[in-house]
């Protein structure tokens, strides 16, 4: 697909915990339309060097090959928000 966001979480982050249930909500609701692509850094590590993760959670919004957006925390609006301008691209 041409839409992708990216999900770079961990099994001990709290607000990475706290936020996966919508991350879960909105990958079913979204499924046909964008790719939802989680990432373990602990488990993964080479990809979160390669996209530069500093911080958990962190989101990374792409369309066409083209990052557009990202953001660290655990802010349920945002991801809301940014999902939606993903969508109506």
């Amino acid at each position: 697909m041409s839409k992708q966001v990216w999900y770079f979480t961990a099994k001990w982050c709290k607000p990475c915990q706290k936020i996966k249930p919508l991350w879960h909500k909105l990958e079913e609701e979204c499924k046909d339309e964008i790719d939802f692509i989680t990432v373990d850094v602990d488990e993964r590590r080479d990809i979160a060097l390669k996209m530069d993760i500093s911080g958990m959670p962190t989101f990374v919004f792409a369309h066409e090959g083209m990052e557009i957006h990202r953001f660290s925390g655990a802010d349920q609006g945002k991801l809301e928000q940014q999902v939606e301008k993903l969508m109506n691209m």
